[in-house]
Order: structure tokens, then C-alpha cells, then sequence
């Protein structure tokens, strides 16, 4: 009988819930706007926090200030009231943000990022875009590089805004028109400034935005953590070999070939990072492809050639140093099980890996640092062309070196400049960085992480940019949309081409000043190049995702993300499975899902079992270290620390908003309403008490 007489009343509580709730729905659907967007948010490192975030839903009338001097006006004014000021991104300065956040007006801002659908023709009312933008610093990562103690360290990036280094605590989110619903978005938000415009906005109703941007993580990276509401900024680096057989004790001298995989930006969502990072990596594949047709095989030459791609090292170099530091270290495996612990998610016996330290396999123990013979470095390399004298291309490449009087360093420059000579004759388009009589040494590069171990291993850091890094540098900006896509495509393949008859010849010994590409039998497919772009940039459901992916997304987004044990994100998945069939020893016809479908020594590359040395590699800051219980903590706070803040569900909405007169009459009106309600459900719950005889 009690449990009938229960059952009856969660019965009547649950039917109201439902009617509250589903009330609530429609009540938002029809009075708010839900707008795609995106926000910056909250990253902490051993010293503080930087990024965005709101500690409570905010909202404000929607007001426009396209230049400098309407900010001004804006920031002066005597408006009353809280307004989302929309800004284009060039005006997004430290300065302007903390005057607009003084002011006392301002509850959230609103930056336009002009964007473009590669895919097609729609457009929205875009601004122009600005010569030059990079939110990053001035010297990017030079606190966590090899140049980090000299003080007279070269400036590379003179124009950045350093925004992203900076503490916010109030949202910012962007909007970035390039498909349909954020150009829908873009057009909803600049009718509404519109709308409060022909208003002048005193008459009501006015449309507003309502900011949603709650983050967890407070204080710094270490308080975080031990809240758990952070994870580590990184991912999973990858390398490959053709050189099936490597292993430590061989002798035989390494070849790196190196480039970054992903980019940073403000805003993470829409992270491209096309020239630096993308071109790269294009250019790092495109290389070891047209060296696996060599008519001798590679496996078979004097020296080892190793292909590496880092992730997250616009985040001070994660999967460089930690590369380095796991390749140069003594490695003591302290725990290993067959099965997965609370230190390590995943079963390492599969792969000969260990538990503690969590590894998924110890492969990395088969590259002797000591082997290293010299380092390859493709950087930023899409914007190698330009215009010459009777509107003629030109291309145009710098190698940055440490020490010019370093042999090794001369032989590479020169080799790479002789090779990229027309004909074999006159001077190559690969050029000396210090040819305009200033030495610089390097950019921020992976190369640092080796040689701050051994400063005389040979490196060359090949670029598209001389003096500074590229215009739009760790910008949202950095997508390609002022570049020729065909000119894009032959500018990396064109770097390509030359860097891997270098490699080629420097791993028999044949590299000298004056190397002819005349005789040489490697060639880059600029196809190949064309399909990889085309895969990175416009098309994620191009043919080479097809192995390990489902969704069918245009864009995808090139940020680090966070390190996960066990768990890959999409662009190490893919240069896993490029590299991994491309430097493939054999191919069976055994098909498979995921590495643990293949025997000891295999990994699943494009759906079948490979016969392939090419593994991840572990990519978080060399400064954290997971103990025993699992849990990352920081052991050197010197080094890079960063972890990313978890959040609930952002939100981002238009809607009308009324006079404050309005809103007292709504606020009475919902009062005698709930009221009212309460009233009903007294006398409602009597009758049923009454009706169903539950006294």
C-alpha cells in the first residue's frame, strides 16, 4: 500500500517536472537565438593563469566599434547600461581590453575574424583583413628555448599582440564566418548592431548577446591539478623509420627530419596554423615518400633517417623536449603488468611497453641519442613565392643555423643551396638567413630541445621567412586565405623536392657545397602534396582519413588539445598512419581496426597489420610527470607546465532585451505567477489526495 501511495506521488512530481522543463525549452527556443561561436579560454602554467573566462552568465547590448577612434569614443562615453563590444581583431590590443574592462560598460567582447569557405562560394559581409596579426609574443616560447638565459636574444616576432599570454576575466568569444552556420552566425549578430543602431539604442527592445564561458581551473597549474579540473596541453608526437632494424647498439648515424604538427591561436576551435605547422608537416611526408622510391633502398644506406613530427610545440616545445628527454635519459621501468593500472589506462603488454612510467611501447630506447649525425627542420614553408621583375615567381627559402662556423652546418647550408641552383648553375633560392649580414641564429624550433643536449650536432632550420616569423603567426588569420592554393602547393613541394635529394645524398655521404640535383633520382610527387593539403585544410573526409575516421566534417581544428594516455587525437592518427604505410617494411593482406589486431611489432596502418617502425610519443610538458595513483603533477616548475582548465558547456545567444520598466513588470508578473502556480499545486495535490484516496 506505501509503495503504491509512492509511486503515485513521484508519478505527480514527475509529471509537473516535466511540464516545467518542457515550458522552459520552449520558452528559449523562442526567445533565444543559440549562435555558433567560439571561446578563449583558461590555460595555467607553474606561475599563473592566462585565457578567458566568465564566472557567471553574462549579457549586454550588442555595439560595433570598427576603429580606433569609435573604441575611444566607446570607452569615454557616458553610456549607461552593459554592452558586448564587438571588435575586429586587430583591434583585440592588451591595452584596449583592459580599457574596455575598466570602464566599467563592458560585459564581454566580441571579436570579427574575417574567414572564408574554401568549399564554396558563400561569403558574409567581411572586413579587410590587416597586413599583419599574431596574438602570440614577441619572442615566442624564448623562455623555454635554447636562447632562454642570453639576453640580447633575437625579437622574431616584433608584431605580436602577446593577448594569448595575457589573463582575462571576462569572456571573449569569436566569431569566424567560413561555412553556413557561422556565416549565418555573422549576419544574425551584425543585423542585430544594425537593429540597436536605428534605435539609437534608447528604444527598447534592443538585442543582446548572452555570454556563457564558466572555467574550473583557478589560481595556477599546480592547484589545478590537484583540484582535478586541468589537463595537461599536449597529445601524442609521432616518428618513423624506414631503418625496420634500428636499435641503440647499431653505430650507425642518424638523419632527423623534423617538423611541427599542429599551431596555436587564441581561439582553439579555430586553430589552422597552415603555415606554421601544416606546411611543414606536408612538406616532412612528401619527403619521406619520394625518399621510400629511392632505386637503393634507404634501410640500406649509411646513415638511419628518422622522421619526426611533435605536437605541441607552440606550447614551449612539448613534443621535442620530451622526445629528447625520454631518447637522451637512462630509462628504468619501475612497475610493469599485464594489465591496465590507475597509473597507465591501457594494456602495455600488447606493445612491450611499461606500466610505471605508463608506455605504451619502449621503441623509443632503439634511438641512440649519441647516433644523432644531423638534423632537418622544415618550418614554416607555404609563402616561398613571390613576384619577381616581369611578374615572374620567384621562391625564396632561408636556413637558419646556431653556429655558421659549425661544419656540419656549412656543408648542409651549402649542399641545400647547390641542390636548389637552377640547372646546377648560379645562386639557388635556398639562402643563407644571414645573407643581409645579420646573424640571428635560430627560430623557435624544434631543433633547441637536441641541441641543448649537444650543441654541435649539425641543424638547419629551413623557412619561408628571414628576419621574422610569418605575418598572421599562431593567428586564427593563418588559414591560407591570402595565398594562391596552387602556389601554396608548389612552394612546399618545391622545398620538399630540394630537402630530400639533401637527405638522400647526405645519408650515403654524397652531401657536399656543390651537389647537382642533375643526377639525382629523387623527386617530391606534387600530387601527393596537392592530396595532403587538400586532406589538412579544406577536406577532412578526403580518401587518407577514411582508415580512422567517421565524421565528415570540411574543417578541422589544428590545436595541440590535451594529453590523454592511451587515447590518439585525429592529426597524430593521421601522420601515424601516412608515415606508418609509407616507411611500411611489408603489408599484409590481414586487415584490422587498431594496433591491438596485429601481431607483436605490427601496427594497423589504413585498415591492415604493417610491418612498420613508426610509434606515438607521449607529448606534455617536460616540467609535469604522472606518479603512481595516475594523477599529473609538476616535478621542475622551470620547465613547461601547461594544462588546459575544464568547463561546462558554453553558451552563446541572441535576444531582445527590454527597458528596465519592462523587466520590473515581467519580474511582478512571474511573482504572482509562481504565485499562482503554488496555489494550484496545493489545491491540485489535495483534490488527487482526495480523488485517489490517498489519505
Amino acid at each position: 500500500m506505501y509503495i503504491n501511495i509512492l509511486l503515485k506521488k513521484i508519478l505527480f512530481i514527475s509529471l509537473l517536472t516535466h511540464l516545467a522543463l518542457s515550458q522552459d525549452n520552449e520558452f528559449n527556443k523562442v526567445f533565444y537565438k543559440k549562435l555558433v561561436s567560439v571561446p578563449c579560454v583558461r590555460i595555467l602554467n607553474s606561475t599563473g593563469v592566462m585565457g578567458c573566462q566568465s564566472l557567471k552568465p553574462t549579457s549586454g547590448l550588442l555595439i560595433l566599434t570598427e576603429t580606433q577612434d569609435l573604441l575611444n569614443d566607446f570607452i569615454k562615453s557616458d553610456r549607461k547600461g552593459k554592452y558586448v563590444v564587438i571588435l575586429p581583431y586587430e583591434l583585440m590590443t592588451n591595452d584596449n581590453l583592459r580599457s574596455l574592462e575598466s570602464s566599467g560598460k563592458m560585459s564581454g567582447v566580441l571579436t570579427l575574424i574575417n574567414g572564408t569557405d574554401p568549399s564554396s562560394s558563400n561569403s558574409a559581409p567581411i572586413i579587410q583583413r590587416p597586413i599583419f596579426l599574431s596574438p602570440d609574443e614577441k619572442c615566442p616560447s624564448c623562455q623555454f628555448g635554447l636562447y632562454r638565459n642570453d639576453e640580447s636574444r633575437y625579437i622574431w616576432n616584433p608584431n605580436g599582440l602577446g593577448i594569448i599570454q595575457e589573463r582575462y576575466d571576462f569572456p571573449i568569444f569569436a566569431l569566424y564566418p567560413y561555412d553556413k552556420p557561422s556565416i549565418k552566425s555573422y549576419n544574425r549578430i551584425i543585423n542585430g548592431v544594425q537593429f540597436n543602431e536605428r534605435k539609437s539604442y534608447v528604444r527598447f527592445p534592443l538585442k543582446a548577446v548572452e555570454f556563457d564561458a564558466l572555467m574550473y581551473a583557478a589560481v595556477d597549474a599546480s592547484t589545478c591539478l590537484r583540484r582535478n579540473f586541468c589537463n595537461p596541453v599536449g597529445g601524442y608526437s609521432v616518428y618513423s623509420t624506414p631503418s625496420i632494424d634500428m636499435n641503440e647498439n647499431d653505430g650507425k648515424p642518424i638523419i632527423i627530419v623534423s617538423a611541427a604538427m599542429d599551431s596555436k591561436s587564441l581561439f582553439q576551435d579555430i586553430t589552422f596554423g597552415l603555415n606554421n605547422g601544416i606546411s611543414g608537416s606536408i612538406a616532412l611526408i612528401a619527403i619521406a615518400d619520394a625518399l621510400s622510391r629511392s632505386p637503393t633502398p634507404v634501410k640500406n644506406f649509411q646513415k638511419h633517417i628518422l622522421f619526426t613530427s611533435f605536437a605541441g610545440e607552440s606550447w614551449g616545445f612539448l613534443g621535442s623536449q620530451r622526445f629528447v628527454k625520454n631518447i637522451f635519459e637512462p630509462f628504468n621501468c619501475i612497475q610493469n603488468k599485464t594489465k591496465p593500472t590507475t597509473s597507465c589506462g591501457f594494456n602495455t603488454g600488447n606493445f612491450g611497453g611499461c606500466t610505471f612510467p605508463c608506455f605504451r611501447d619502449l621503441d623509443f630506447k632503439r634511438i641512440n641519442f649519441g647516433n644523432i649525425d644531423s638534423i632537418f627542420e622544415l618550418s614554416s614553408v607555404a609563402n616561398g613565392i613571390s613576384k619577381g621583375p616581369g611578374n615572374i615567381q620567384e621562391f625564396k627559402y632561408f636556413v637558419h643555423v646556431d653556429n655558421e662556423n659549425n661544419a656540419g652546418n656549412r656543408l648542409l647550408m651549402q649542399g641545400l643551396g647547390a641542390l636548389s641552383a637552377v640547372g646546377g648553375t648560379g645562386a639557388g633560392f635556398v639562402r643563407n638567413a644571414s645573407e643581409d649580414g645579420v646573424f640571428r641564429k635560430l627560430p623557435p624550433s624544434s631543433s633547441m630541445a637536441f641541441l641543448e643536449k649537444n650543441i654541435n650536432i649539425p641543424a638547419v632550420v629551413i623557412s619561408d621567412f628571414q628576419a621574422n616569423l610569418s605575418n598572421y603567426y599562431n593567428s586564427e588569420y593563418d588559414d591560407g586565405s591570402d595565398l594562391d592554393v596552387s602556389t601554396i602547393i608548389s612552394s612546399i613541394c618545391s622545398i620538399a623536392n630540394v630537402t630530400s635529394q639533401a637527405v638522400w645524398l647526405h645519408a650515403q655521404n654524397l652531401l657536399s657545397p656543390t651537389s647537382s640535383a642533375a643526377n639525382n633520382p629523387i623527386s617530391v610527387n606534387c600530387t601527393l602534396v596537392g592530396l595532403l593539403f587538400d586532406c589538412l585544410t579544406v577536406d577532412a573526409s578526403c580518401s587518407l582519413f577514411d582508415a580512422f575516421r567517421k565524421s565528415k566534417d570540411d574543417r578541422i581544428s589544428h590545436y595541440t588539445g590535451v594529453f590523454q594516455q592511451g587515447s590518439q587525437q585525429l592529426l597524430p592518427r593521421f601522420h601515424y598512419n601516412v608515415l606508418g604505410s609509407i616507411n611500411a617494411n611489408s603489408i599484409s593482406d590481414r586487415k584490422c581496426k587498431n594496433d591491438v589486431d596485429c601481431e607483436f611489432g605490427e601496427i594497423c596502418a589504413n585498415l591492415h597489420c604493417t610491418n612498420s617502425f613508426t610509434r606515438y610519443h607521449d607529448s606534455y610538458g617536460a616540467g609535469l610527470e604522472f606518479n603512481e595513483k595516475g594523477e599529473t603533477t609538476i616535478v621542475d616548475p622551470e620547465k613547461t607546465t601547461w594544462v588546459e582548465s575544464v568547463w561546462s558547456d558554453f553558451k552563446f545567444n541572441l535576444f531582445n532585451i527590454t527597458s528596465s520598466e519592462s523587466q520590473i513588470g515581467e519580474l511582478m508578473t512571474g511573482i504572482l505567477l509562481t504565485i499562482l502556480s503554488i496555489i494550484c499545486v496545493i489545491f491540485g495535490k489535495k483534490y488527487i489526495r482526495q480523488t485517489l484516496k490517498l489519505d
